[in-house]
């Protein structure tokens, strides 16, 4: 699902799951000086202490996963044999 933030909207989260949201931003063809304010703004957000801070959430959360996979693929493995 895509939202387009150009249009007004809110979103609630009413279960007890987490949600998740992805932003990605699409560059898209402005004219001057738009563009150069659209690239300012996303290398302010993308440079930002709150954006770098995460890289070690990141990282922690990549080495869980890849726990929880390694434990899998050796419990597949036990059965197997």
């Amino acid at each position: 699902m895509i939202f387009d933030d150009t249009f007004e909207h809110e979103a609630w989260n009413r279960t007890e799951g987490v949600r998740v949201v992805l932003f990605v931003d699409i560059m898209r063809p402005m004219r001057f000086p738009a563009n150069l304010l659209n690239a300012v703004m996303t290398w302010m957000i993308a440079l930002s202490p709150f954006v770098l801070g995460q890289g070690g959430n990141y990282l922690r959360w990549e080495k869980r996963f890849e726990a929880v996979i390694n434990q899998g693929a050796a419990g597949e493995d036990k059965v197997t044999r």
